[in-house]
Protein backbone atom coordinates (compact mmCIF):
# COMPACT_ATOMS: atom_id res chain seq x y z
CA UNK A 1 0.00 0.00 0.00
CA UNK A 2 2.68 2.60 1.05
CA UNK A 3 4.15 1.65 -2.70
CA UNK A 4 0.86 3.00 -4.29
CA UNK A 5 0.82 5.76 -1.95
CA UNK A 6 3.76 7.30 -2.08
CA UNK A 7 4.02 7.93 -5.60
CA UNK A 8 0.25 9.57 -5.87
CA UNK A 9 1.92 11.60 -3.10
CA UNK A 10 4.36 13.17 -4.76
CA UNK A 11 2.61 13.74 -7.97
CA UNK A 12 -0.15 15.70 -6.18
CA UNK A 13 1.90 17.55 -4.33
CA UNK A 14 4.32 18.49 -7.62
CA UNK A 15 0.79 19.20 -9.34
CA UNK A 16 -0.74 21.76 -6.24
CA UNK A 17 2.78 23.33 -6.43
CA UNK A 18 2.83 24.28 -10.05
CA UNK A 19 -1.00 24.93 -10.05
CA UNK A 20 -0.25 27.62 -7.32
CA UNK A 21 -0.24 31.22 -8.94
CA UNK A 22 2.15 33.86 -8.49
CA UNK A 23 0.21 36.64 -9.22
CA UNK A 24 -4.07 36.87 -8.78
CA UNK A 25 -6.22 40.11 -8.95
CA UNK A 26 -9.33 39.61 -7.96
CA UNK A 27 -11.39 42.35 -9.59
CA UNK A 28 -15.21 43.26 -8.62
CA UNK A 29 -16.83 45.86 -10.89
CA UNK A 30 -20.30 47.07 -9.21
CA UNK A 31 -21.03 48.85 -12.62
CA UNK A 32 -19.22 46.67 -15.40
CA UNK A 33 -20.85 43.18 -15.91
CA UNK A 34 -21.26 40.23 -18.37
CA UNK A 35 -18.57 41.86 -21.17
CA UNK A 36 -14.87 41.72 -21.86
CA UNK A 37 -12.35 43.06 -19.64
CA UNK A 38 -8.47 43.55 -21.68
CA UNK A 39 -5.60 43.42 -19.72
CA UNK A 40 -3.15 46.18 -21.16
CA UNK A 41 0.61 47.05 -20.49
CA UNK A 42 2.71 50.02 -21.35
CA UNK A 43 6.26 49.96 -23.08
CA UNK A 44 7.72 52.71 -25.08
CA UNK A 45 5.26 55.06 -24.88
CA UNK A 46 2.63 52.71 -26.34
CA UNK A 47 0.20 50.26 -24.92
CA UNK A 48 -0.24 46.75 -25.72
CA UNK A 49 -2.64 44.02 -24.77
CA UNK A 50 -1.51 41.63 -22.61
CA UNK A 51 -4.96 39.30 -22.01
CA UNK A 52 -8.21 39.88 -22.39
CA UNK A 53 -10.75 38.04 -19.77
CA UNK A 54 -14.26 38.14 -18.97
CA UNK A 55 -16.29 39.50 -16.52
CA UNK A 56 -19.75 37.40 -14.81
CA UNK A 57 -22.52 38.12 -14.01
CA UNK A 58 -21.90 39.69 -10.49
CA UNK A 59 -19.31 41.99 -12.01
CA UNK A 60 -16.60 39.73 -10.92
CA UNK A 61 -13.01 38.41 -12.76
CA UNK A 62 -10.37 37.16 -12.06
CA UNK A 63 -6.98 37.89 -13.49
CA UNK A 64 -3.96 35.12 -12.62
CA UNK A 65 -1.04 33.52 -14.13
CA UNK A 66 1.70 30.82 -12.56
CA UNK A 67 4.27 33.06 -12.60
CA UNK A 68 4.31 37.18 -12.09
CA UNK A 69 3.65 39.48 -14.76
CA UNK A 70 6.40 42.16 -15.65
CA UNK A 71 6.71 44.92 -13.34
CA UNK A 72 5.18 48.07 -14.44
CA UNK A 73 1.71 50.42 -14.54
CA UNK A 74 -0.75 48.32 -16.69
CA UNK A 75 -4.42 48.99 -17.73
CA UNK A 76 -7.89 47.40 -16.66
CA UNK A 77 -9.39 48.27 -20.33
CA UNK A 78 -13.52 48.02 -21.01
CA UNK A 79 -14.15 47.70 -24.60
CA UNK A 80 -17.78 47.61 -24.01
CA UNK A 81 -17.59 50.90 -22.63
CA UNK A 82 -16.15 53.42 -25.00
CA UNK A 83 -12.74 51.88 -24.08
CA UNK A 84 -13.14 53.41 -20.78
CA UNK A 85 -9.92 52.38 -18.86
CA UNK A 86 -7.81 52.15 -15.57
CA UNK A 87 -4.29 52.00 -14.30
CA UNK A 88 -2.77 49.87 -11.48
CA UNK A 89 0.45 48.68 -10.33
CA UNK A 90 1.95 45.61 -10.71
CA UNK A 91 4.98 45.76 -8.60
CA UNK A 92 6.45 42.93 -6.46
CA UNK A 93 3.13 42.53 -4.72
CA UNK A 94 0.70 40.50 -7.39
CA UNK A 95 -1.90 39.20 -5.33
CA UNK A 96 -4.27 40.95 -4.18
CA UNK A 97 -8.41 42.32 -4.73
CA UNK A 98 -9.44 45.66 -6.39
CA UNK A 99 -13.00 46.79 -5.72
CA UNK A 100 -14.41 49.60 -7.95
CA UNK A 101 -17.10 51.93 -9.78
CA UNK A 102 -15.91 52.14 -12.87
CA UNK A 103 -17.72 55.92 -13.35
CA UNK A 104 -15.52 57.05 -10.52
CA UNK A 105 -13.12 54.33 -10.40
CA UNK A 106 -10.30 56.50 -8.95
CA UNK A 107 -12.70 58.45 -6.08
CA UNK A 108 -14.68 54.61 -4.95
CA UNK A 109 -11.54 52.22 -5.84
CA UNK A 110 -10.98 49.95 -2.75
CA UNK A 111 -7.44 47.45 -2.77
CA UNK A 112 -7.03 44.21 -0.44
CA UNK A 113 -3.72 43.49 0.57
CA UNK A 114 -1.31 45.71 -1.64
CA UNK A 115 0.05 48.72 -0.17
CA UNK A 116 1.52 50.16 -3.58
CA UNK A 117 -1.81 50.25 -5.17
CA UNK A 118 -3.28 52.00 -1.99
CA UNK A 119 -1.10 54.63 -2.25
CA UNK A 120 -1.03 54.68 -5.63
CA UNK A 121 -5.08 55.31 -5.70
CA UNK A 122 -4.61 58.22 -2.59
CA UNK A 123 -1.96 59.82 -4.45
CA UNK A 124 -4.29 60.04 -7.40
CA UNK A 125 -7.09 60.71 -5.27
CA UNK A 126 -5.93 63.82 -4.29
CA UNK A 127 -4.29 64.48 -7.93
CA UNK A 128 -8.38 64.63 -8.49
CA UNK A 129 -8.99 66.97 -6.03
CA UNK A 130 -6.31 69.54 -7.28
CA UNK A 131 -7.60 68.59 -10.89
CA UNK A 132 -10.99 69.73 -9.79
CA UNK A 133 -10.52 72.85 -8.71
CA UNK A 134 -8.38 74.24 -11.13
CA UNK A 135 -9.66 73.25 -13.74
CA UNK A 136 -13.07 75.72 -12.29
CA UNK A 137 -10.11 78.26 -11.83
CA UNK A 138 -8.39 78.23 -15.59
CA UNK A 139 -11.72 78.42 -16.74
CA UNK A 140 -12.16 82.23 -15.11
CA UNK A 141 -8.57 82.71 -15.71
CA UNK A 142 -9.18 82.27 -19.59
CA UNK A 143 -12.57 84.27 -19.51
CA UNK A 144 -10.48 87.29 -17.05
CA UNK A 145 -7.52 87.52 -19.97
CA UNK A 146 -10.11 87.72 -22.51
CA UNK A 147 -11.98 90.55 -21.31
CA UNK A 148 -8.60 92.13 -19.65
CA UNK A 149 -10.03 92.29 -15.68
CA UNK A 150 -6.61 92.91 -14.59
CA UNK A 151 -7.01 92.35 -10.91
CA UNK A 152 -9.53 89.47 -11.16
CA UNK A 153 -6.48 87.69 -13.29
CA UNK A 154 -3.81 88.25 -10.54
CA UNK A 155 -6.08 87.50 -7.90
CA UNK A 156 -6.57 83.61 -9.73
CA UNK A 157 -3.16 83.27 -10.54
CA UNK A 158 -2.61 84.09 -6.97
CA UNK A 159 -5.04 81.06 -6.24
CA UNK A 160 -3.48 78.13 -8.87
CA UNK A 161 0.22 79.37 -7.39
CA UNK A 162 -0.90 78.06 -3.81
CA UNK A 163 -2.38 74.79 -5.73
CA UNK A 164 0.57 74.29 -7.51
CA UNK A 165 2.71 74.75 -4.07
CA UNK A 166 0.53 72.54 -2.31
CA UNK A 167 0.94 69.80 -5.06
CA UNK A 168 4.60 70.10 -5.18
CA UNK A 169 4.22 69.45 -0.91
CA UNK A 170 2.17 66.45 -1.52
CA UNK A 171 4.23 65.22 -3.90
CA UNK A 172 7.56 65.39 -1.44
CA UNK A 173 5.65 64.22 1.32
CA UNK A 174 4.76 61.47 -0.58
CA UNK A 175 8.35 60.24 -1.40
CA UNK A 176 9.55 60.96 2.08
CA UNK A 177 7.00 59.13 3.64
CA UNK A 178 7.27 56.36 1.28
CA UNK A 179 11.26 56.17 0.33
CA UNK A 180 11.69 52.60 -0.86
CA UNK A 181 7.90 52.06 -2.26
CA UNK A 182 7.27 50.95 -5.77
CA UNK A 183 5.10 54.32 -6.85
CA UNK A 184 7.98 56.45 -5.13
CA UNK A 185 10.12 55.51 -7.80
CA UNK A 186 8.35 56.13 -10.44
CA UNK A 187 7.38 59.10 -9.40
CA UNK A 188 10.92 59.97 -9.64
CA UNK A 189 10.63 59.58 -13.14
CA UNK A 190 7.82 62.11 -13.20
CA UNK A 191 8.31 65.16 -10.53
CA UNK A 192 10.24 68.01 -12.04
CA UNK A 193 12.92 70.58 -9.87
CA UNK A 194 11.32 73.16 -8.16
CA UNK A 195 13.38 76.59 -9.25
CA UNK A 196 14.12 79.00 -7.03
CA UNK A 197 13.15 82.67 -7.40
CA UNK A 198 15.40 85.14 -8.31
CA UNK A 199 16.98 83.70 -11.36
CA UNK A 200 17.69 85.00 -14.90
CA UNK A 201 16.24 82.93 -17.66
CA UNK A 202 19.75 81.10 -18.59
CA UNK A 203 19.72 80.75 -14.65
CA UNK A 204 16.61 79.13 -14.22
CA UNK A 205 17.26 76.75 -17.46
CA UNK A 206 20.68 75.44 -15.40
CA UNK A 207 19.17 74.57 -12.45
CA UNK A 208 15.84 73.06 -13.71
CA UNK A 209 18.76 70.77 -15.93
CA UNK A 210 21.49 70.49 -13.24
CA UNK A 211 18.27 68.83 -10.98
CA UNK A 212 16.52 66.93 -13.70
CA UNK A 213 17.62 63.26 -12.40
CA UNK A 214 17.40 64.71 -8.64
CA UNK A 215 14.64 62.17 -7.98
CA UNK A 216 15.35 59.60 -10.74
CA UNK A 217 16.39 55.68 -9.48
CA UNK A 218 18.45 54.53 -12.48
CA UNK A 219 18.07 50.87 -11.46
CA UNK A 220 14.39 50.53 -11.88
CA UNK A 221 13.66 48.69 -14.89
CA UNK A 222 9.78 48.70 -14.29
CA UNK A 223 9.87 52.14 -15.28
CA UNK A 224 10.10 51.24 -19.13
CA UNK A 225 6.84 49.59 -18.33
CA UNK A 226 5.10 52.71 -17.71
CA UNK A 227 3.95 56.01 -19.69
CA UNK A 228 6.35 57.98 -17.44
CA UNK A 229 9.73 57.14 -18.94
CA UNK A 230 8.93 58.31 -22.26
CA UNK A 231 7.87 61.44 -21.30
CA UNK A 232 10.89 61.64 -19.07
CA UNK A 233 13.27 61.14 -22.29
CA UNK A 234 12.01 63.08 -24.25
CA UNK A 235 11.50 66.10 -22.14
CA UNK A 236 15.37 65.65 -21.63
CA UNK A 237 16.24 65.02 -25.39
CA UNK A 238 13.97 68.01 -27.02
CA UNK A 239 14.18 70.36 -24.37
CA UNK A 240 17.34 69.92 -22.54
CA UNK A 241 19.50 70.10 -24.75
CA UNK A 242 21.12 71.61 -27.62
CA UNK A 243 19.65 70.13 -31.14
CA UNK A 244 23.16 69.52 -32.51
CA UNK A 245 24.65 66.66 -33.60
CA UNK A 246 27.95 67.09 -31.07
CA UNK A 247 25.39 68.42 -27.95
CA UNK A 248 22.90 65.06 -28.72
CA UNK A 249 25.76 62.64 -28.60
CA UNK A 250 27.51 63.91 -25.67
CA UNK A 251 23.66 63.85 -23.97
CA UNK A 252 23.18 59.97 -25.18
CA UNK A 253 26.70 59.13 -23.73
CA UNK A 254 25.83 61.23 -20.33
CA UNK A 255 22.63 59.69 -19.88
CA UNK A 256 23.63 56.20 -20.80
CA UNK A 257 26.59 55.93 -17.84
CA UNK A 258 23.45 56.71 -15.68
CA UNK A 259 21.74 53.28 -16.10
CA UNK A 260 23.85 49.70 -15.06
CA UNK A 261 24.83 48.49 -18.68
CA UNK A 262 23.34 44.80 -17.87
CA UNK A 263 19.82 46.03 -17.47
CA UNK A 264 16.49 46.45 -19.12
CA UNK A 265 16.52 50.26 -18.87
CA UNK A 266 19.39 50.03 -20.50
CA UNK A 267 18.96 48.24 -23.41
CA UNK A 268 15.21 49.57 -23.24
CA UNK A 269 16.94 53.35 -23.73
CA UNK A 270 19.97 52.46 -26.16
CA UNK A 271 17.05 51.39 -28.72
CA UNK A 272 14.91 54.00 -28.01
CA UNK A 273 17.73 56.65 -28.93
CA UNK A 274 19.21 54.80 -31.67
CA UNK A 275 15.56 54.28 -33.21
CA UNK A 276 14.80 58.01 -32.59
CA UNK A 277 18.05 59.41 -34.51
CA UNK A 278 18.11 56.58 -37.28
CA UNK A 279 14.70 58.27 -38.71
CA UNK A 280 15.80 61.50 -38.25
CA UNK A 281 15.30 63.98 -40.92
CA UNK A 282 17.72 66.65 -40.06
CA UNK A 283 20.40 67.16 -41.75
CA UNK A 284 23.81 66.02 -40.65
CA UNK A 285 21.97 63.82 -37.85
CA UNK A 286 23.15 60.50 -39.19
CA UNK A 287 26.41 61.46 -37.23
CA UNK A 288 24.25 60.30 -34.05
CA UNK A 289 23.23 57.18 -35.24
CA UNK A 290 26.97 56.37 -36.44
CA UNK A 291 28.33 57.23 -33.18
CA UNK A 292 25.39 54.72 -31.01
CA UNK A 293 26.23 51.70 -33.70
CA UNK A 294 29.83 52.11 -33.28
CA UNK A 295 29.55 52.55 -29.08
CA UNK A 296 26.67 50.62 -28.29
CA UNK A 297 26.11 47.84 -31.02
CA UNK A 298 29.38 47.34 -32.83
CA UNK A 299 31.87 46.92 -29.27
CA UNK A 300 29.60 44.69 -27.71
CA UNK A 301 27.73 46.25 -25.29
CA UNK A 302 24.71 45.50 -26.65
CA UNK A 303 24.09 42.00 -24.39
CA UNK A 304 20.62 41.34 -25.95
CA UNK A 305 21.91 40.59 -29.70
CA UNK A 306 22.17 37.10 -29.26
CA UNK A 307 20.41 35.28 -31.74
CA UNK A 308 21.01 34.10 -35.12
CA UNK A 309 18.33 36.80 -36.43
CA UNK A 310 20.07 39.25 -34.19
CA UNK A 311 23.52 38.96 -35.07
CA UNK A 312 22.29 39.61 -39.04
CA UNK A 313 20.95 42.49 -37.62
CA UNK A 314 23.63 43.81 -35.61
CA UNK A 315 26.38 43.24 -38.92
CA UNK A 316 23.38 45.33 -40.99
CA UNK A 317 23.69 48.26 -38.63
CA UNK A 318 27.28 47.80 -38.50
CA UNK A 319 27.65 47.99 -42.04
CA UNK A 320 25.22 51.23 -42.37
CA UNK A 321 27.12 52.69 -39.95
CA UNK A 322 30.68 52.55 -41.52
CA UNK A 323 29.07 53.68 -45.00
CA UNK A 324 27.47 56.38 -43.55
CA UNK A 325 30.66 57.10 -41.54
CA UNK A 326 31.90 58.41 -44.77
CA UNK A 327 29.52 61.00 -45.84
CA UNK A 328 28.93 62.50 -42.44
CA UNK A 329 28.95 66.37 -42.12
CA UNK A 330 32.94 67.44 -41.96
CA UNK A 331 33.84 64.29 -43.20
CA UNK A 332 36.34 64.64 -46.38
CA UNK A 333 34.62 63.53 -49.64
CA UNK A 334 35.46 60.70 -51.72
CA UNK A 335 36.79 61.91 -54.87
CA UNK A 336 35.49 60.72 -58.32
CA UNK A 337 35.89 61.35 -61.93
CA UNK A 338 32.74 62.48 -63.97
CA UNK A 339 32.75 63.21 -67.49
CA UNK A 340 30.93 66.49 -69.39
CA UNK A 341 28.82 65.95 -72.51
CA UNK A 342 31.99 65.81 -74.63
CA UNK A 343 33.42 62.95 -72.77
CA UNK A 344 36.23 64.93 -71.20
CA UNK A 345 36.83 63.45 -67.39
CA UNK A 346 36.57 66.05 -64.41
CA UNK A 347 37.74 64.74 -60.65
CA UNK A 348 35.83 66.65 -57.61
CA UNK A 349 39.82 67.56 -56.36
CA UNK A 350 39.84 69.47 -59.94
CA UNK A 351 36.89 71.78 -58.42
CA UNK A 352 37.95 75.13 -56.79
CA UNK A 353 35.12 76.95 -55.45
CA UNK A 354 34.34 78.43 -52.26
CA UNK A 355 31.59 76.21 -51.77
CA UNK A 356 30.75 73.32 -53.65
CA UNK A 357 27.02 72.29 -54.63
CA UNK A 358 26.69 68.80 -56.32
CA UNK A 359 23.17 68.05 -57.09
CA UNK A 360 22.19 64.28 -57.92
CA UNK A 361 19.66 64.36 -60.58
CA UNK A 362 18.24 62.11 -63.66
CA UNK A 363 16.92 64.32 -66.32
CA UNK A 364 13.58 64.78 -67.76
CA UNK A 365 11.57 63.98 -64.65
CA UNK A 366 9.23 66.47 -63.26
CA UNK A 367 9.05 66.16 -59.86
CA UNK A 368 12.27 68.04 -60.47
CA UNK A 369 11.23 70.95 -61.62
CA UNK A 370 10.63 72.59 -58.03
CA UNK A 371 14.51 72.12 -57.49
CA UNK A 372 15.45 72.95 -60.82
CA UNK A 373 13.23 76.67 -60.95
CA UNK A 374 14.58 77.38 -56.75
CA UNK A 375 18.25 76.80 -58.64
CA UNK A 376 17.63 79.38 -61.68
CA UNK A 377 15.85 82.15 -59.06
CA UNK A 378 18.76 81.68 -56.70
CA UNK A 379 21.73 82.55 -59.79
CA UNK A 380 22.55 85.68 -57.70
CA UNK A 381 22.99 84.27 -54.41
CA UNK A 382 24.93 81.27 -55.67
CA UNK A 383 27.12 84.22 -57.22
CA UNK A 384 27.34 85.78 -54.48
CA UNK A 385 28.02 83.59 -52.11
CA UNK A 386 30.94 81.50 -54.89
CA UNK A 387 28.89 78.59 -55.15
CA UNK A 388 29.77 76.06 -57.61
CA UNK A 389 26.93 74.06 -58.76
CA UNK A 390 27.76 70.67 -60.40
CA UNK A 391 24.78 68.69 -61.89
CA UNK A 392 25.64 64.52 -61.94
CA UNK A 393 23.55 62.72 -63.60
CA UNK A 394 23.52 58.97 -65.63
CA UNK A 395 23.13 60.57 -68.78
CA UNK A 396 24.08 63.74 -70.85
CA UNK A 397 21.52 66.84 -69.27
CA UNK A 398 19.12 68.56 -70.68
CA UNK A 399 20.72 72.07 -70.94
CA UNK A 400 17.72 74.19 -70.10
CA UNK A 401 16.72 71.87 -67.31
CA UNK A 402 20.27 72.39 -66.24
CA UNK A 403 20.22 76.14 -65.40
CA UNK A 404 23.65 77.58 -64.50
CA UNK A 405 24.70 74.23 -63.52
CA UNK A 406 27.58 72.70 -65.05
CA UNK A 407 26.21 69.61 -66.43
CA UNK A 408 28.30 66.28 -66.00
CA UNK A 409 27.48 62.56 -66.37
CA UNK A 410 28.92 59.19 -65.20
CA UNK A 411 29.81 56.10 -67.81
CA UNK A 412 27.44 53.72 -66.69
CA UNK A 413 24.35 53.73 -63.57
CA UNK A 414 26.90 51.51 -61.55
CA UNK A 415 29.17 54.48 -61.41
CA UNK A 416 26.67 56.87 -60.86
CA UNK A 417 25.22 54.83 -57.81
CA UNK A 418 28.67 54.28 -56.20
CA UNK A 419 29.27 58.07 -56.33
CA UNK A 420 25.68 58.40 -54.82
CA UNK A 421 26.81 55.80 -51.93
CA UNK A 422 29.60 58.03 -51.12
CA UNK A 423 27.35 60.97 -50.19
CA UNK A 424 24.58 58.70 -48.67
CA UNK A 425 22.33 59.67 -51.80
CA UNK A 426 21.88 56.57 -53.36
CA UNK A 427 18.11 55.27 -52.88
CA UNK A 428 16.87 58.49 -52.36
CA UNK A 429 14.77 60.50 -54.06
CA UNK A 430 15.92 63.15 -56.78
CA UNK A 431 17.38 65.58 -57.09
CA UNK A 432 19.26 65.64 -53.96
CA UNK A 433 22.09 68.37 -52.99
CA UNK A 434 25.07 68.11 -51.10
CA UNK A 435 27.16 70.96 -49.86
CA UNK A 436 30.92 70.61 -49.96
CA UNK A 437 33.58 73.51 -48.55
CA UNK A 438 36.40 74.32 -50.52
CA UNK A 439 38.98 71.54 -48.55
CA UNK A 440 35.82 69.24 -49.91
CA UNK A 441 34.73 68.36 -46.72
CA UNK A 442 31.12 67.92 -46.47
CA UNK A 443 29.10 70.47 -45.09
CA UNK A 444 25.44 69.89 -45.25
CA UNK A 445 23.51 66.77 -46.92
CA UNK A 446 20.20 66.02 -48.37
CA UNK A 447 19.40 69.42 -49.33
CA UNK A 448 16.50 69.03 -51.37
CA UNK A 449 14.12 72.00 -52.94
CA UNK A 450 12.69 72.52 -49.19
CA UNK A 451 15.73 73.73 -47.25
CA UNK A 452 18.25 74.26 -50.18
CA UNK A 453 17.70 78.13 -50.28
CA UNK A 454 17.93 78.82 -46.73
CA UNK A 455 21.11 76.70 -46.03
CA UNK A 456 22.55 79.18 -49.59
CA UNK A 457 21.55 82.24 -48.07
CA UNK A 458 23.26 81.35 -44.52
CA UNK A 459 27.08 80.49 -45.96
Amino acid sequence: MLRLLLPSFLIFFGISAVAQPKAQINITVSDAKNQDLILAYYLGGKQYIEDTFQIDYSGKCTISQTEPFEQGIYLLTFPERNMKYVEFLLGPDQQFSMQFELAKAIQTMMITDCEDNKRFFEYNQFVEFIKERTEALNQKKTRYKKNGQTDSLALIESKLSIFDSEFTKYQQQFMKDNPTAFFTKVLGYAIRPTIPDGLDEAGRFYYYKSHYFDNVNWSFDPIIRTPVYEKFLNEYFDNLTVNSPDSIIAACDFFLSKIPAKSELYKSTVITLVNRYASSTFVCFDAIYVHMVEKYYANGKAYWMTSDEQKETLARMTSNAQRLKNSLCGAKAVNFTVRNEFGAPKQLSDLSGKYILLVFWTPNRDEQSEMMKNLASMSATLTEKEVEVIGISTSTMDKTAATNMESYFCLSKTDYDAICKDFDALNRSVPEAVLLNSDKTIRYKHLGASNLEQVISGL
